[in-house]
């Protein structure tokens, strides 16, 4: 079954920050396993698929820690992608929407379509 320490392992390792740094974002994990889950189609086996929807949940916090520093102006990198306060986040934008294309056989296809099309 899906697990938000699952998620912040992910969170950790997408972030490049260390995992017992991550726990100060459980919350923010929890949230984006909350979300994804409310988001998967009828008859999703949430524990046969557990890994692809925790990684899922992981670049979905991702995405909102990405948001919260550029709010507090804070620079940033995660691998290639920078962010700073006066720039977009469109490299977590870009993987936001790849990782959505790549669950859409789990997601109801209204949330396929808003992330990838909508943003």
């Amino acid at each position: 079954m899906p697990d938000v320490y699952q998620v912040m392992q992910y969170f950790a390792v997408l972030s490049g920050l260390p995992l017992v740094e991550c726990q100060v974002y459980e919350p923010l994990c929890q949230s984006a396993l909350a979300q994804v889950m409310d988001q998967l189609k009828a008859g999703v086996n949430p524990e046969e698929q557990s890994k692809r929807i925790c990684f899922y949940a992981a670049v979905q916090a991702l995405c909102s820690y990405g948001s919260l520093l550029q709010a507090t102006g804070v620079d940033f990198q995660v691998g290639e992608v920078s962010v700073s306060p006066h720039a977009t986040s469109s490299g977590l934008r870009e993987l936001q929407e790849i990782q959505t294309a790549a669950m859409r056989d789990l997601l109801r296809p209204e949330f396929v379509f808003q992330q990838v099309v909508g943003g």
